[in-house]
């Protein structure tokens, strides 16, 4: 499990219990107070990618309050996984599961535009694309958002309030979207690099970012994550 600044992620083959992600979480709380989010990400039984994403304003709650489940993939990793839904148990080998967490102190909202600014889709892990498994978490303020969605084209995308990490989905939206089709079982490495460079390239600022994706490996055998 590696926490910064806000930030955790988290990818392993072994069943992960639900206190182990929560106190993850709790340990960077004073970074971010405004709202929290997490998507947990592994494959079905299907081989299909699933996932569970949970955003919420405010302060984290009680461990009780949250669910991290996903089909059993995580599930009791303190007891040994003897209830024999976790994921080691199903698949032999054990299925990939990723963790990506973050807690939001709001970088560009003033008090009057903070509820505003706290939508779904603003909180983060922002969802990039659900058929392909990206979902992005990103530190430090983008200075200027307006200014650089103007710049890029994307003015037009701009709402009061909106999160600049959101930006980064308009840009999946408006230049990539519909680009990268492989039968909803994911996507190829150079497709991710295709859209990260160009982020890299077009957008201004200094900022690090946190994502997941899933990367098709084999036509006929579904992706990785």
């Amino acid at each position: 499990m590696k926490t910064e600044c806000g930030l955790i992620g988290t990818f392993t083959t072994k069943p992960i219990s639900k206190e182990e992600l929560w106190y993850s979480l709790a340990e960077i709380q004073h970074r971010g107070q405004d709202s929290f989010g997490y998507v947990v990400l592994g494959r079905g039984e299907d081989a299909d990618l699933e996932a569970r994403v949970v955003k919420e304003k405010g302060l984290l709650p009680d461990i009780d309050a949250l669910d991290f489940g996903l089909r059993g993939i995580v599930d009791g990793a303190r007891d040994g996984g003897g209830n024999g839904d976790d994921a080691s148990a199903r698949d032999g080998a054990g299925s990939r599961i990723i963790f990506l967490g973050h807690m939001r102190y709001s970088t560009n909202t003033t008090t009057e535009n903070l509820d505003a600014s706290l939508v779904d889709c603003n909180i983060q892990p922002v969802e990039i694309s659900r058929e392909f498994g990206i979902y992005l978490a990103h530190n430090v303020n983008l200075p200027n958002i307006r200014e650089n969605m103007r710049r890029l084209g994307l003015g037009e995308y701009y709402k009061n309030g909106m999160s600049d990490t959101y930006l980064f989905r308009i840009i999946w939206n408006v230049r990539f979207a519909g680009k990268f089709k492989h039968a909803g079982r994911g996507c190829h490495l150079a497709d991710i690099l295709e859209y990260l460079k160009y982020i890299v390239m077009h957008v201004v600022g200094a900022y690090s970012c946190v994502m997941t994706f899933y990367e098709l490996l084999d036509e006929s055998n579904g992706g990785s994550l």
